[in-house]
């Protein structure tokens, strides 16, 4: 398959990363890159079932007016969702346990959260942000 050429920047420390770890600084990139959305899926795909259908919609919808940053990649969920149950009590809107739903993320590797902070923005990026059927719809997807 033809390669696409893009110029990502990168800081310091993955370029030292991805040169420490792989023959050159482009290889390494190549690999993370390309590798990376099949991580992602197969993350997801065993995550499935994990969670039900009004926890993932609170999650989709606590991601809703943040920015994800790779620097805190996996650390994020915790604090978005902390704060949209304290400050827009939206685990009661859609009617989830906090302290059930914050133990089931707990248990969660730091890859598997990042993977989930990314599918929970994607749908204000996606074609699913439409209304709450296309969010059911959404979230079908993890249940």
């Amino acid at each position: 398959m033809e390669k696409k050429k893009i110029s990502p920047r990168i800081e310091g420390q993955s370029q030292e990363f991805l040169s420490k770890n792989f023959n050159t600084l482009n290889a390494g990139a190549e690999y993370v890159l390309d590798g990376f959305p099949m991580l992602y899926n197969r993350t997801l795909h065993e995550m499935k079932g994990r969670f039900m259908n009004g926890e993932l919609s609170f999650l989709v919808e606590a991601f809703k007016e943040t920015k994800l940053s790779p620097q805190l990649a996996g650390q994020q969920l915790k604090i978005y969702c902390d704060d949209a149950m304290m400050f827009r009590k939206l685990h009661e809107k859609w009617k989830i346990k906090s302290d059930v739903f914050l133990r089931k993320t707990e248990d969660l590797t730091s890859f598997q959260i990042a993977c989930l902070e990314i599918w929970a923005k994607k749908f204000w990026f996606a074609k699913w942000k439409k209304g709450e059927k296309d969010l059911r719809e959404y979230v079908k997807l993890l249940t």
